[in-house]
Parts: structure tokens; C-alpha cells; sequence
């Protein structure tokens, strides 16, 4: 999704003739992908949604590991909605978490039957946040914000780093040893 200053929402059943946007994954092994997202014949682009993941299903007792500080655990997720007057974003979803992404660059679904790990590997600290929706009873979404510099005339962008998400089993501390092996890399 890319987000307008006006607060438009463009997605790819919306996209103007003319505009392109692209996502491309790559297997970097079993476990892990990793995504490269750019558009090209828009204006006035603020923000970029990526990855918009849905999963259907979440139960009731799922974790999230939050980038808040240094990690925090959000537990039973489903039964966390921020009241609207507290949400982050104007949004017709239920906000269930939002976090500035500063410390650190990843957050976590977790639950007993699979989890996933979201990363940012972005080595220039580039402003940033993660949200957690639920857009319909049972289903959450987790999609990453960022922030598209605004260049006077800017028709086009990439993001500057991939977006990895990574499937594994466990909880807040599987997660946070997964993200440590490359936070531990950067400079």
C-alpha cells in the first residue's frame, strides 16, 4: 500500500493508469524471505506500507514482540485493541499495536502452532514504524510504515533496504536470537 499526503491509499487494485508498483521476494533459505519494493508514476507518495501480511486465524492467546525500547512481549494479542481516540493512524482498523522502529529494527507474531519474525535491514536508520490491525474479528495484520523522503517533483522510489520475514518456532526469545545473529553485523 502507499499512502498520499491527501491520506489517499493507493494498492494495486486502485493504481492509476500510467503507475507501476513492483514487490519481489527472493528465498534466502528455508525459512526467510526477503523484499525489495519500489513504485514509479506517482506523486505526492508520503508513506509505504511494506510487508502488508494478513493472518487469518490468529488466536486469541498469540504474542507480539514489540521494537518498543529495547523489545517489549505483547501477550494475548486479540484482546488488546486501542481505543480510537489512542490510535496512531486514522484508520477504519482496529489498531492493536504501533511502535517507532529505533532500537530495534524487527518485531514478532508469535504463537504455539508457528511464528514469524519481521525485519528492516536498513543500515542507515531511515524513520520508520510497524503496526498491528485487525481489519475483521481473528484476523491480524502487521504491515511496516515508511517514511518516503519528499522530494519536490518525486515520481518515483525504491526502498533503500529489504524487508525480511523469517518463519520459526518459539517465542519472544527465539525471535530476539534470530534478529540478534544480523543486528550484530551492522555498524
Amino acid at each position: 500500500r502507499l499512502i498520499r499526503r491527501d491520506g489517499t491509499v493507493i494498492t494495486p487494485e486502485n493504481l492509476p493508469a500510467g503507475a507501476s508498483i513492483s514487490a519481489e521476494w527472493k528465498q534466502t533459505d528455508e525459512k526467510t524471505l526477503l523484499g525489495s519494493f519500489s513504485y514509479s508514476g506517482l506523486t505526492d507518495v508520503e508513506y509505504i506500507h511494506f510487508p502488508y501480511i494478513r493472518w487469518r486465524d490468529f488466536p486469541e492467546d498469540g504474542e507480539l514482540l514489540l521494537p518498543d525500547f529495547y523489545g517489549k512481549v505483547l501477550h494475548n494479542v486479540l484482546n488488546h485493541v486501542i481505543p480510537a481516540d489512542q490510535q496512531w493512524l486514522l484508520s477504519a482498523e482496529p489498531q492493536i499495536a504501533a511502535s517507532e522502529m529505533i532500537t530495534m529494527r524487527a518485531s514478532a507474531a508469535m504463537t504455539p502452532s508457528g511464528s514469524f519474525l519481521f525485519d528492516f535491514r536498513d543500515q542507515t536508520w531511515m524513520q520508520k514504524r510497524c503496526f498491528y490491525t485487525l481489519p475483521e474479528p481473528g484476523t491480524l495484520t502487521f504491515y511496516g510504515e515508511h517514511l518516503v523522503p519528499l522530494d519536490a517533483g518525486r515520481t518515483a522510489y525504491e526502498l533503500p533496504f529489504p524487508c525480511g520475514i523469517m518463519a520459526f518456532d518459539g517465542g519472544w526469545y527465539e525471535a530476539a536470537r534470530l534478529y540478534r545473529s544480523w543486528a550484530l553485523q551492522q555498524h
